[in-house]
């Protein structure tokens, strides 16, 4: 009788933490969808074109300066957002062309930001990236950059150097 009991009383122990945890569940889903800081896509993207670097200027301003200086070589993809399934915030993703004359571009999304929005709040993802922190710095420095750039992808066996030695590398190269 005893174990027959407590048979019964550890079943349903058992049906009530299930019970709660897919409660908690179903709640956890509809607070991440509902989040009010976390934003939509294309809210998320136009923080970031509006977003002012160090230079002044927005950075949209910044990416259609560089399109219009090196029309042959740079041009702006998409900007797209993600938004993990973990993370409290959203990264937005800058997708460029960078192209030697004569050869096919090759796409690449090496630009990210982080975003907020309640309060509004954009950050670069990885700050201390070549490309990334050169758009933060000011349409002048990512121009060069983009040059840069280019000069490597001229040079493979520079770049592949470079890349490997860039740990050990005390200086800035910007």
């Amino acid at each position: 009788m005893r174990t027959a009991l407590f048979a019964l009383v550890l079943f349903a122990v058992a049906l009530f933490i299930a019970a709660s945890n897919a409660e908690a569940d179903a709640t956890q889903r509809h607070r991440r969808s509902t989040d009010p800081f976390s934003p939509i896509a294309a809210q998320a993207v136009r923080l970031v074109r509006e977003h002012t670097t160090n230079g002044y200027i927005s950075v949209g301003q910044t990416l259609a300066y560089a399109q219009k200086v090196r029309p042959e070589s740079f041009r702006v993809d998409r900007l797209w957002a993600e938004q993990r399934e973990d993370e409290p915030f959203t990264r937005v993703h800058i997708c460029y062309w960078l192209r030697n004359p004569g050869v096919r571009a090759q796409p690449a999304c090496g630009i990210d930001y982080i975003v907020t929005v309640n309060p509004p709040h954009v950050r670069l993802a990885r700050p201390l990236d070549g490309v990334s922190r050169d758009l933060q710095a000011g349409r002048e420095q990512f121009v060069r950059s983009i040059d840069r750039e280019l000069a490597l992808q001229r040079e493979p066996a520079t770049k592949a150097l470079r890349d490997t030695l860039a740990p050990f590398n005390p200086y800035d190269w910007r």
